[in-house]
């Protein structure tokens, strides 16, 4: 019966299903092999089962056992259609046993082989660090600078290339040789900021739903509001300076941290915009920045912050902006005034809406130490040259800070301040710099 007829049969009803057949085809390992079918011997299906099983099936179904199947197949390539799931395990019939079937197992040997890649690495790193995998950050930061093949110079300076070693007073042989100790690339930048992100989403949600703010005496909030919000303007010239670093220094492995420090910069001012939001609204951001073009406390930080716009070579920008000004600035602020004096007044919520300013720092200078540490090491020149922008400009970021540390602490600013200036010599003597006063 064709499988057309059989579901015709099943269409009219006409089929009768309580017929059961069974057909012997093999045995293996104490299994029985056969052919199950229900009303048609013909239309069947293949099945496996162990001989106490097999016989309690044939019982239950009330089987009628049919004859074995006459012919066999030589070849596998003689099968065709009458192909049979048993003869994937490989056993057909040998020519010289028509009468006996003789069948093997086919036997599986699984086993893992190790493939050696052709190339571990690109050209240009295998020559650095030799043929093995690279590190991420490795493949995302070395010789990546263009150096052939520029667009064009640029028609405000035709004497400069687009991208120019020239521009800074400091030579380096390599300028990858300033690696970054954090090792940040894009992707464990982004990830590393997140996890700070999220802490500081926590921070704000906790002080707002706590009511923290309430908390605060008036006199204290207007305290606050002066000495940070007036700093958003800081952090974007802080922010133009990084870039610009990023735009004219050389070499990837300096100049992206410098674009991250940019990116972290205008961060920075967002989140004292949200503090100065909570403490004092719309109009304590429009005061911030009156403050900041003509109150007299401000107007030496301000005039410090458009000089260093001005600055031409990337490296020195970097003394300026990276070394002398954040080296004290944070400290003086966020450490001394508001983690040291501010809390203990009552303005907790403050030191936890600025808890990334504080973290920012002591993770960043360990970039910022380590860069000047590794240009100073690199010729007697460039050592001297730091020396000299350094004791230049830290002198200036010191005596532009006075002023705004007196906000809080009218009447030890100048120490507190020469306090701070003395650790940043202190840091810049043990990267290697000529230092005047240190320690």
């Amino acid at each position: 019966m064709t499988l057309t007829e059989l579901g015709e049969n099943i269409a009219d009803k006409s089929f009768d299903t309580r017929p059961r057949f069974v057909r012997l085809t093999g045995e293996r390992s104490g299994f029985i092999e056969f052919d199950f079918a229900i009303g048609e011997p013909d239309i069947h299906i293949e099945m496996i089962l162990s001989e106490q099983a097999f016989k309690e099936f044939c019982e239950n179904n009330n089987v009628t056992v049919l004859e074995p199947r006459a012919h066999h197949h030589e070849k596998v390539e003689d099968i065709g259609f009458e192909w049979r799931l048993s003869d994937a395990t490989g056993r057909l019939k040998s020519k010289s046993t028509e009468k006996k079937s003789e069948r093997t197992d086919m036997q599986i040997d699984m086993k893992t082989v190790a493939i050696e890649p052709q190339r571990k690495t690109f050209d240009h790193l295998k020559a650095r660090f030799g043929d093995k995998v690279p590190s991420r950050y490795q493949e995302a930061t070395y010789d990546l600078q263009v150096e052939e093949n520029m667009h064009y110079r640029p028609t405000w300076d035709p004497e400069q290339n687009l991208y120019d070693k020239e521009l800074s007073k400091i030579r380096m042989e390599d300028w990858y040789a300033l690696k970054d100790p954090r090792q940040f690339y894009y992707s464990t930048y982004t990830l590393s900021r997140a996890r700070q992100q999220e802490a500081m989403e926590s921070n704000f949600k906790f002080v707002e739903s706590r009511g923290l703010v309430a908390l605060m005496s008036d006199e204290l909030r207007a305290t606050a509001l002066d000495l940070l919000l007036p700093l958003r303007h800081e952090n974007w010239s802080a922010n133009l300076n990084n870039t610009f670093i990023c735009g004219y220094g050389y070499g990837t492995a300096f100049t992206q941290p410098c674009m991250y420090h940019a990116v972290d910069n205008l961060g920075q001012a967002q989140y004292l915009s949200r503090l100065g939001l909570l403490l004092g609204g719309k109009q304590s951001l429009a005061n911030a920045k009156e403050k900041w073009m003509t109150d007299v406390r401000w107007q030496p930080l301000r005039r410090y912050a458009e000089d260093s716009m001005v600055v031409r070579d990337p490296v020195q920008l970097f003394m300026v902006q990276n070394v002398c000004l954040d080296g004290i600035l944070y400290p003086l602020v966020y450490e001394a005034l508001v983690d040291g004096v501010l809390s203990s007044q009552g303005a907790t919520a403050v030191s936890m809406l600025t808890q990334f300013a504080t973290d920012w720092h002591v993770e960043s200078r360990k970039w910022v130490d380590s860069v000047i540490k590794i240009m100073a090491k690199e010729s007697d020149e460039n050592k001297q040259q730091l020396s000299e922008w350094f004791d230049e400009w830290s002198d200036r970021a010191s005596s532009a800070l006075i002023p705004v540390a007196e906000i809080v602490m009218a009447e030890r600013a100048d120490d507190v301040v020469q306090e701070k200036l003395g650790e940043l010599r202190a840091r810049m003597k043990k990267a290697g710099l000529n230092v005047n006063g240190a320690a």
